[in-house]
């Protein structure tokens, strides 16, 4: 989101535009002692870890880290775990592919839930792409 938009979106509403992260950090606040290591701030599309409690400030984005899983020691974004609405792309990890990922729109298919259940399906191709070289690293480097 612009700053534009921030500040569009602030004169448009009464409430804090964070306020539904601010929700959610209050949740993580419950939680843990130390909440900001569960959120990024960022400007654009560039992201940087919290150092401390958020300022909240307009002209800056926060969220919440994306969740991340081990596989084969290797610390991936974490496949989706629901359905994405209909049409939505997802990229299906399929090492046996070229190149180990393959690109479809969502559809309530038996075999697109078999996917889902197993944990190989992504929203973007960059997380797609991270999962299959952590299930291929250790026989890659046995080859190497």
């Amino acid at each position: 989101m612009t700053d534009q938009e921030l500040l569009t979106l602030a004169a448009k509403s009464t409430a804090h535009p964070h306020a539904e992260n601010m929700r959610l950090y209050a949740e993580d606040a419950a939680e843990t002692d130390k909440p900001w290591i569960r959120w990024e701030c960022g400007f654009i599309s560039t992201w940087e870890d919290l150092t401390r409690h958020p300022q909240w400030d307009i002209a800056c984005m926060y969220r919440r880290k994306p969740r991340t899983v081990l596989i084969n020691g290797i610390e991936v974004p974490e496949p989706l775990r629901e359905a994405p609405p209909v049409n939505d792309n997802v990229y299906v990890v399929s090492p046996a592919s070229d190149p180990g990922i393959v690109r479809y729109s969502w559809r309530e298919e038996d075999f697109m839930q078999r996917w889902l259940a197993l944990g190989l399906l992504h929203l973007t191709e960059e997380a797609a792409r991270q999962h299959v070289e952590a299930l291929i690293a250790p026989t890659k480097q046995a080859a190497a």
